[in-house]
């Protein structure tokens, strides 16, 4: 129930809901002695006549939402404190379908560089929102809602066009292509057409597959999920790179490291953060780079923020430096100034 407070005063208003409610129950109760009726009433007080209706309306079911289960009582008013969390939800999801329809998702770019020549081998595609005001709103802001009301596969696939589109404008332009690496959730990944989606893109956009490279999470292959294999081994078999985010991030076996059907391994942030501040750290980190290089994958260290961290990975034979001590992310302008 919406209410605008008008003549009458809140408390007028709830005795009015309650005493509403307890009429209605005697009257159903009546009828249908053999079953138990109880109403209840989730109830929002509108400031203004001018609020988003819609808003509104959820707040209200909100609150009665919170009452399921309860006998005792026949209404909650809503409270902003209890429900920060799915405020915070309502508001990223109302952010995105309006930036996704205004076409204001933007991709920023983080360079992948090559330690021994300080050069550029690659990018990472980041998504941002472009705020109204042309101010950029952080992931943090919204990837999180997205994952937990399950959208987030909308963002991926506009993310993995935008990564077609870019590395189209760069070839018809005569730039040098190099690989450009896109997260994609297990939402996506895992619906059956999402490599023959992936496939007309190339082709549509007359990309060379190997400039493209999906990213998915460590946890994913250690699912052993049938889909997810069949599905990454139509993109390799294709052309397509792969790549398996946030190595080591706590799931990983000796045994499932062999079996990754994967292109890339990238070094969980936690290795960079944590394990090379100690001896032991320092060793396990050398023996996977080690590891990860004689069974033939690209290795790239992701969170490398200093100087002695890039050169100590390299001399573990770590080529490949994503992180602060090169480069934050950045738009496709400002990337392309820096390093075209």
């Amino acid at each position: 129930m919406l209410v605008s407070m008008g003549k009458i005063t809140r408390d007028e208003e709830l005795s009015i809901i309650s005493q509403l409610n307890t009429e209605f129950e005697d009257i159903m109760n009546s009828k249908y002695p053999d079953i138990y009726i109880h109403v209840y009433t989730g109830v929002y007080f509108m400031e203004s006549l001018n609020e988003d209706l819609r808003q509104a309306f959820d707040k209200a079911k909100m609150s009665k939402t919170k009452m399921k289960g309860r006998f005792d009582i026949s209404y909650n008013v809503y409270d902003p404190a209890d429900y920060a969390d799915k405020e915070n939800i309502m508001e990223a999801s109302n952010l995105f379908r309006k930036a996704a329809g205004d076409n204001r998702i933007a991709i920023f770019l983080q360079p992948k560089i090559a330690a021994n020549t300080e050069e550029v081998v690659g990018a990472e595609a980041l998504a941002r929102i472009v705020a109204e005001d042309g101010s950029i709103i952080p992931p943090a802001r919204f990837i999180p809602a997205l994952e937990q009301i399950g959208i987030i596969g909308a963002l991926d696939s506009i993310m993995t066009e935008k990564v077609f589109e870019l590395q189209k404008k760069w070839k018809d332009q005569g730039r040098r292509l190099f690989v450009v690496s896109v997260n994609v959730s297990r939402q996506e990944y895992v619906k059956t057409d999402f490599a023959d989606k992936m496939i007309e893109l190339s082709k549509r956009y007359k990309v060379p597959p190997e400039y493209v490279e999906f990213e998915i999470l460590e946890n994913m292959f250690v699912m052993n999920n049938a889909l997810i294999t069949q599905t990454t081994d139509i993109l390799r078999d294709y052309g397509f790179r792969v790549s398996v985010d946030d190595f080591g991030s706590g799931y990983s076996s000796l045994n499932q490291i062999a079996n990754m059907p994967a292109d890339t391994v990238k070094m969980d942030i936690s290795f960079a953060r944590n394990s090379l501040n100690t001896k032991k750290g320092r060793i396990v980190v050398k023996s996977l780079i080690n590891l990860l290089n004689n069974i033939n994958y690209d290795v790239v260290f992701e969170g490398i923020e200093t100087e002695e961290q890039k050169e100590l990975v390299a001399s573990y034979g770590c080529n490949i430096i994503q992180g602060y001590y090169y480069s934050m992310p950045m738009s496709v302008e400002e990337f392309e100034a820096k390093y075209f």
